[in-house]
């Protein structure tokens, strides 16, 4: 097996100096994807990273040229490849939205662990581990999780490990630390970017998921990371309580996104009339979802609650007041148009919009 160009081999310390950036992976994807294939980490580990490692005994990334971490990497070894790689560059664009993206660096168990020296890698006691010592390093920014449907990181002890981390991290270091990210090959889950197919398949997995039967290779690593998770306030009935927390939050995003586009389609098909979709035109109850900006000072219209009734007669007012309200304006705010009522359900001018 043979690289393409690379530098000269530099060894470094274990943990966060050892992470690799996107760019250099999905190179490593394209190289050898004529024998990657559909095959996953365990084939990629045994058959690539070691025979090529094995010459120097570094890590992968030491091999290509290692960099500071900024994002630590939960994932199933039994996915595809392309899962970790397509997910990641998806996490990548979603973080940095410049030219840059390439340059975001991720420490991988894999490509980051010195597959030839693991007992320093992992002495036994998971607070000494590369992993802890990589994720909770001052420049990791967050965990990004790789996920389908079948939600299999979450059913693996070490995964388990991570989240605890993860979750320990965004109460400590707040707004410092970017928290969880759930990434898919189609975008990151938890902020907006992935199908609403599979969002809802991640979500019924999780809903039904206990985090204390996951599992392990080797049983005493089960038997120390549970013993970590009951040491926790709340134990496992807490964790799995923060989880799903976030997968609500996600799919509150998922939905927010798909809205979004749905009301620029919507706008596209009907048309226009003075600035605003010919459905407000038409009389109706319309629901105006979750806006980021208010349209003006005296309009009932922008507000953050989750979503507002709207009639046409107070759309007709706010028209008035704002006078020059676009479908620019529209879009700005995120999605609009969620569903209409009969005519004979909207109230009086005087009477105003309520929440259910």
């Amino acid at each position: 097996l043979t690289l393409p160009a690379r530098p000269k081999p530099q060894p470094c310390p274990r943990g966060p100096a050892r992470a690799i950036s996107i760019g250099k992976l999905a190179d490593f994807d394209d190289f050898f994807q004529a024998h990657i294939r559909d095959r996953n980490m365990y084939y990629v580990n045994s058959n690539l990273i070691m025979p090529l490692t094995e010459p120097e005994k570094l890590s992968y990334a030491e091999l290509v040229g290692a960099s500071s971490v900024d994002f630590f990497v939960s994932h199933y070894w039994g996915h595809q490849f392309r899962l970790l790689t397509e997910s990641l560059r998806r996490h990548a664009k979603h973080w940095r939205a410049d030219d840059q993206w390439k340059d975001t660096t991720y420490w991988i168990c894999s490509f980051s662990n010195n597959q030839w020296n693991l007992k320093e890698e992992l002495p036994g006691d998971c607070d000494e581990s590369s992993f802890y010592i990589a994720l909770r390093d001052a420049g990791c920014k967050g965990t990004a999780m790789v996920l389908d449907e079948k939600a299999e990181p979450l059913q693996r002890s070490w995964c388990l490990f991570e989240l605890l981390q993860t979750f320990r991290l965004s109460e400590e270091r707040g707004e410092d630390f970017n928290g969880l990210s759930l990434c898919t090959a189609s975008g990151v889950l938890n902020g907006g970017g992935t199908g609403v197919d599979i969002a809802m398949g991640i979500a019924q997995r999780l809903a039904t998921l206990d985090l204390q039967f996951a599992r392990a290779t080797r049983m005493d690593d089960k038997v120390m990371i549970d013993n970590r998770v009951r040491m926790m306030e709340g134990g496992f009935p807490a964790m799995n309580k923060l989880l799903r927390s976030n997968v609500r939050d996600a799919l509150a995003k998922v939905k927010d996104s798909f809205m979004k586009d749905f009301l620029r389609i919507t706008v596209t098909l009907d048309g226009t009339k003075d600035g605003l979709p010919d459905a407000f035109k038409r009389g109706g109850t319309y629901y105006l979802a979750r806006r980021s900006t208010t349209l003006n000072d005296d309009s009932s219209l922008g507000t953050s609650s989750f979503s507002t009734l709207l009639t046409q007669r107070t759309l007709q007012r706010a028209t008035r007041s704002c006078s020059a309200l676009s479908q620019d304006d529209l879009l700005e705010g995120g999605p609009i148009i969620v569903g209409k009522t009969s005519n004979e359900n909207i109230p009086s001018d005087e009477t105003e919009p309520t929440l259910d």
